[in-house]
């Protein structure tokens, strides 16, 4: 025993012990050392881990100057996610090829389904406090400046050809909103996209909404000229604006503003009516020519509001439905626009036709819901910006149509899915006067419709068949005969 230490510790400290064949002599210092050592940096290792395992507080601090500071008032109600919610959404667990394959051996595979958590609305609803207008309008301004990306760093991939943008007008009802969102969680391949968010009311709950956001990269910008900004002068309603129903001798007598103006009906502007058509048309120009992040995008820009609601594969729909638009000698010359809702109810897709799109002229009152179009689209739009502008119609699409009938080269076509991926939720709202309004009712039976229908979804190809039929000349609804709406109109167009 005692010649058996005596060669492991040589003398003076050191230790000695055979490794394969190869004598390794250390101190007893150098080996404690190194053990302290080892032990150190896995218990730093784990700490480290634990950290970033945390929801992020800060996002300015954490990526320096990667990321512009946001306005503390915006971000007010911002919401750290639990971490289970910072990986990648359930949309990723799903793929086409799957759901098509299985489709094939007569496997059923679900849906995917929603999976976002959003603060709850309570009694929310209608108790947003009084604002601070002249705040709120540098707030607005700050944040339109900035083009701030939500999720860049979850998300970082550029946008390209096989991207997409959804834009959504948002007014105030965060109910519906709130629904549109939990079902854009579960669209399948809405990762490689981005989300721009459109509001004309500023709301601090509205934003905690966004904020809550985690399945693609997102943009916020407010419509700097609303009724909320602008309560008591152009654009909201000045005081000394005519009223809505003068006749143009008492407009005259009374020497309100707009006396010389009324619309063609002898009608005065409200101002809750022109600011939709107002927010449409900013927006449109904005999402094609003013945010940095989308003037060298040349996809199609789907058009959504906050009453709508998509189905899973509404991104793939949307792509097959731009292949058929680039590919399909059907559309040389034409499809502008590709339209995926309807606004027929359609409880059985297969009868209905699963893989249909019906190539027809395009009719603002049926083909508005889920509409996209390209920037060869917005280029000849935005052509006819002084008719847009002038036509003497609140609404943003039967001035669109005019500009289909009259402006254009040729009156545009439509790529319409017969069974739809967009549908309308909205009850209550500036078109829509029932009392009762209950849009988880609603929503509840669009899902029943969809799964009902699953095995007719994500399509591997769609079938182009012409519906083409006279579209009848219709009469502006009047509403914008106001020349102050003009100017401000034609202001917005990016040159």
């Amino acid at each position: 025993m005692f010649r058996t230490l005596k060669r492991l510790l040589p003398g003076r400290g050191m230790l000695a012990f055979r490794y394969r064949g190869t004598i390794i002599r250390t101190s007893a210092f150098k080996l404690l050392f190194l053990a302290v050592l080892t032990i150190s940096m896995v218990m730093f290792m784990r700490l480290q881990g634990l950290f970033l395992a945390m929801p992020v507080q800060n996002e300015d601090k954490q990526f320096g100057s990667v990321l512009p500071k946001q306005h503390p008032k915006h971000r007010i109600n911002y919401i750290p996610l639990p971490t289970d919610l910072l990986s990648s959404p359930r949309t990723s667990e799903f793929t086409t090829n799957n759901f098509l394959a299985a489709r094939t051996s007569k496997k059923h595979v679900a849906l995917p389904t929603p999976n976002l958590i959003l603060p709850s609305l309570g009694d929310k609803k209608g108790t947003e406090p009084p604002i601070d207008i002249e705040k709120v309008r540098k707030i607005i301004q700050n944040i339109n400046s900035q083009e701030r990306i939500q999720n860049f760093e979850k998300f970082p991939s550029p946008l390209n050809e096989n991207s997409m943008i959804i834009i959504i007008q948002v007014h105030n009802r965060p109910d519906y909103f709130s629904h549109l969102l939990r079902s854009l969680s579960a669209v399948s391949g809405i990762q490689d996209g981005l989300l721009v968010i459109s509001h004309d009311f500023y709301s601090d709950f509205i934003n905690s909404l966004v904020d809550a956001i985690n399945f693609c990269k997102v943009l916020q910008i407010f419509f700097p000229y609303s009724m909320q900004l602008y309560p008591h002068e152009f654009p909201g309603t000045d005081p000394k604006d005519c009223p809505r129903d003068a006749t143009r001798t008492r407009a005259k007598e009374i020497g309100c503003n707009n006396a010389d103006h009324p619309d063609k009906y002898g009608h005065y502007r409200e101002a809750k009516f022109t600011m939709t058509k107002h927010h449409w048309w900013w927006k449109a120009n904005m999402v094609f020519d003013g945010l940095n992040i989308t003037k060298n995008y040349n996809g199609p820009v789907v058009f959504l509001e906050e009453d709508h609601y998509a189905s899973p594969d509404f991104y793939h729909v949307l792509k097959k439905l731009y292949e058929t638009k680039l590919k399909d000698s059907n559309c040389d010359g034409g499809c502008d626009i590709l339209t995926l809702g309807t606004y027929t109810l359609t409880p059985n897709y297969k009868t209905a036709g699963e893989n249909v799109v019906e190539l027809q002229k395009w009719r603002s009152v049926r083909h508005n819901m889920g509409m996209a179009f390209d920037r060869n689209t917005w280029e000849s739009i935005k052509d006819c910006k002084q008719l847009f502008c002038a036509y003497d119609d609140y609404n943003w699409d039967w001035t669109l149509m005019r500009i289909s009938q009259t402006c254009l080269r040729k009156p545009l076509k439509a790529l319409v899915m017969k069974t739809p991926r967009v549908f309308h939720i909205g009850e209550c709202g500036i078109h829509h006067k029932k009392k009762e309004c209950n849009p988880d009712q609603t929503v509840s039976k669009f899902n029943s419709i969809i799964q009902d229908n699953a095995d007719s979804f994500f399509p591997a190809s769609l079938k182009v068949e012409h519906k083409f039929g006279e579209v009848s000349s219709s009469q502006p609804n009047g509403g914008w005969g106001d020349t102050r709406d003009h100017d401000l109109c034609l202001s917005f167009v990016k040159t």
